[in-house]
């Protein structure tokens, strides 16, 4: 056996029996390219170091993938952060000393008291009464520029929102401003805790407010603290920033601030330890109609819950239901051969109707534009139409200003923009007219094309099941890749955390047209205050960065593209066998096409090529398009960066590099198919084959471009017969074997996805089909080939000229 030993080498696969291949020569007989005894059967293997560098990459990714499950936490990825970015329910956090939250699982929102409070405190600390509890000059200077109060009585009131079931509902409805649950990110702490269903009941920890260690007037609020809060009314009002904490057995943050719970505010779990807000009857009870805004949230949080309902009993309809769901799978394959049964007698007069009704809406678009253009006020476009009827039957089209000035529409330029808009689609109209002459030819052998195609997979039904495990393998690969690239993923260094503090939010954060020092790359982490470190308390410096949930490093990008080029490669081995499958039946004679044996030997003898000789031809070419990928998202991963960076020019600039790659994947996909066709028929090279394909591509444009625009049209009537049918049939199904069910119509919907699935398949395969019978017609049209094995829809267009 001849062997292309290395990648896209100049060796061929088969024997020189009629000189080699010149570029872009045509079909020949008795020579490499001469396929009128059917596909290439002196075959040799081709590309071998490639499929060996396939499978050498292969080792490596599992080598670096393993490593990286030594030490990632996937669990990272899902489960919810608390306010400084450390996991609930994770032992080891990505700080020095973070806290052990295993046991602490869920994720609520507990008062931030800071905030709250603030503007209470500070009235409440600079006034003149407190001045004489604490050193004077400490008070000068920590209230300067500050207006106080000693109008205790409305402070108090003031704090009573937060501790009883009027205030809050005052605090919830808004009560003359904005709703606290509306702004929950100023007024909520997020804290991991043990159970959902805490309640401020079960608060019993002390804890007694502290003003942020930046607060001007901080060394104030302390100092009365150390005094004991002063005296008389002020230590009477003191007294009121006190508040009761979750303990730390179901809290675990030492700082009891983190753990108060706001009276009335309760939880319930949604997923992955998420709880979501819910209001407690204490609270519904006392609300009035001026919660509007409150209802607002209800109603998101009651739909949140009734999905959650509505699954739970989707999933019991689905157990119960088993039985319609296996026999949907299968009619859905019927559904699919009764279509390209039905394809082969009516793709004809469908396509030749959708020619003719674009003809028609061009022709009346151009008629209503132009009607429009001079319709009077409260007159019909009927009557609009009569007159120019008239008119033209009397030789003319000038209408006369039969409205005084009254159009239907007013503005004179629009009516000229609405003549020149139907005199443009009259033009389009005719340009259309032209283009189906010119082109009639090339339709009709469109047609006949897809004629044919559909009768190779109604005869080879066996190469229906290709695409079945195909996606089973597919699935289970991208399944395996998930877990393992998410090990990767959450492995976060700790070189990517900015180790110092900030004194100010924007500097952490950043603005709109300057990077914070905790999100200038992405992915980005967040920004937390860290009001007890020493910074924070001595340097006034309380503004720290956490980490982002995952990171893309080298070890990511080269899972990636290992995801790709393994994804790239499934695809091509299924596009190759069911090429070499259409090969072996197109060549094979008229009398045996339909028979189970063909069947069985075209799809056998086309697996048996694939595996045995062009292993490494697919690797090549899914080698390309996997690069072409991976480089596609690495652009639009650095205009992420760009974006992070406040860089707008490069952004823009990488979008569009992405936007370049992904219309050079799509040429290099269609390429590729083609090769893969020319690999299975010829068994050439990659390489080789891909050039064959270029210029085979070449020299029948227009054939391939009509063959594109019509493919694109069955594929999508395809799909929808089939998608449609398989919902129909499954609805009555359903009501046939399960009346008592009330509501089929989630059920209906998933056997609208199978038939939508089962289409794709279907349409998959029969695409590829046409591609390779148009091949292989192009092969007899250019070999001269009598008609004996060509199939009766396309001999027609056989002829001893053959033309192109």
């Amino acid at each position: 056996l001849a062997a292309g030993m290395g990648c896209c080498s100049s060796s061929e696969a088969v024997a020189p029996e009629g000189g080699g291949k010149e570029q872009g020569s045509e079909f020949k007989k008795g020579g490499d390219l001469d396929l009128s005894d059917g596909p290439a059967k002196n075959r040799g293997c081709t590309d071998i170091i490639c499929l060996v560098i396939f499978i050498v990459h292969i080792v490596f990714y599992w080598i670096c993938s393993f490593q990286g499950a030594a030490d990632g936490n996937p669990w990272k990825l899902i489960s919810p952060r608390d306010y400084s970015g450390q996991y609930c329910g994770i032992e080891v956090q990505w700080n020095e000393g973070g806290t052990d939250m295993t046991g602490h699982e869920k994720m609520i929102y507990t008062m931030n008291v800071t905030e709250a409070v603030h503007s209470i405190a500070e009235t409440f600390i600079c006034s003149s009464d407190v001045r004489g509890y604490v050193n004077g000059a400490t008070w000068d200077a920590g209230c300067a520029g500050t207006s106080g109060s000693n109008n205790f009585n409305d402070m108090a009131n003031q704090l009573r929102k937060f501790t009883t079931v009027e205030g809050v509902t005052e605090l919830i409805t808004g009560g003359g401003g904005s709703s606290i649950l509306g702004q929950v990110s100023k007024f909520f702490n997020q804290a991991c805790v043990t159970s959902c269903g805490l309640t401020s009941a079960e608060a019993t920890r002390d804890y007694t407010y502290s003003p942020a260690p930046d607060a001007k007037w901080y060394a104030v609020w302390q100092e009365l603290m150390n005094n004991g809060g002063g005296g008389g009314s002020v230590y009477n009002t003191f007294q009121q920033f006190k508040f009761k904490a979750l303990p730390e057995n179901l809290c675990n943050y030492k700082e009891a601030k983190y753990c108060i719970p706001l009276m009335g505010i309760t939880f319930t779990e949604a997923a992955n330890g998420f709880c979501t807000i819910q209001i407690d009857n204490s609270i519904l009870t006392s609300i009035t109609d001026q919660a509007g805004e409150y209802y607002d949230f209800l109603a998101s949080s009651s739909v949140a819950q009734n999905l959650k309902s509505g699954m739970d009993s989707a999933v019991g309809d689905i157990q119960s239901t088993w039985d319609v769901f296996a026999l949907i799978a299968v009619l859905s394959f019927v559904i699919g051969l009764v279509f390209l049964v039905l394809l082969r007698f009516f793709v004809k007069p469908v396509v030749w109707l959708a020619i003719w009704l674009v003809l028609i809406l061009f022709i009346c678009g151009g008629a209503i534009a132009w009607v429009y253009s001079s319709l009077c006020q409260d007159a019909s476009v009927s009557d609009a139409a009569s007159g120019y009827a008239e008119q033209a039957q009397a030789g003319s089209m000038n209408m006369t200003d039969s409205c005084n000035g009254l159009y239907e529409v007013e503005a004179s330029n629009a009516r000229d923009a609405l003549k020149v808009g139907a005199v443009v689609l009259w033009v389009f109209a005719l340009a259309w007219c032209i283009l189906i002459c010119c082109l009639f030819s090339r339709i009709r052998l469109a047609i006949s094309v897809n004629q044919v195609a559909a009768r190779f997979v109604y005869n080879t039904p066996h190469i229906l099941l290709l695409p079945v495990i195909q996606c089973f393998v597919m699935i289970c690969w991208c399944a395996i890749w998930m877990i393992l690239v998410s090990f990767l993923l959450s492995q976060v260094p700790e070189s990517e955390v900015p180790k110092t503090c900030f004194k100010t939010y924007s500097e952490a954060y950043g603005t709109a047209d300057e990077p914070g020092k905790c999100t200038s790359s992405y992915p980005s982490g967040s920004v937390y205050r860290d009001d007890y470190s020493d910074d924070c308390v001595n340097d006034k410096c309380c503004y720290k960065c956490s980490p982002p949930r995952y990171i893309l490093d080298y070890r990511f990008w080269f899972s990636l593209f290992s995801f790709f080029w393994h994804n790239a490669f499934f695809v091509a081995l299924g596009q190759c066998i069911i090429a070499g499958a259409v090969g072996v039946w197109f060549f094979t004679s008229l009398d045996n096409k339909g028979r189970k044996k063909t069947s069985r030997t075209s799809v056998c003898i086309s697996m048996k090529n694939t595996f045995r000789y062009h292993l490494g031809s697919l690797a090549v070419g899914s080698f390309i398009l996997a690069v072409v990928q991976t480089l596609k998202w690495f652009m639009y991963y650095l205009s992420k960066q760009a974006k992070a960076q406040k860089n707008k020019v490069m952004e823009i600039i990488c979008k569009v590099l992405a936007y370049c790659l992904w219309l050079f994947e799509k040429c290099i996909k269609f390429l590729n198919k083609n090769a893969y066709i020319q690999v299975a028929l010829m068994g050439t090279n990659f390489c080789t084959s891909a050039k064959n394909a270029f210029w085979l591509i070449a020299r029948n444009a227009v054939r391939f471009g009509v063959m594109g625009s019509l493919g694109a049209v069955v594929h999508i009537i395809g799909k929808f017969f089939i998608m449609v049918v398989t919902g129909i049939v499954g609805f009555f199904l359903l009501q046939a074997i399960h009346p008592d069910l009330t509501s089929p119509a989630f059920l209906v919907c998933l056997y609208v996805v199978i038939g939508y699935l089962v289409g794709a398949f279907f349409m998959n395969v029969f695409g590829l089909a046409v591609d390779a019978t148009l091949q292989c017609f192009i092969a007899t049209e250019e070999m001269k080939i009598e008609k004996a094995f060509i199939p009766k829809e396309l001999q027609k267009f056989i002829s001893d000229t053959a033309g192109k």
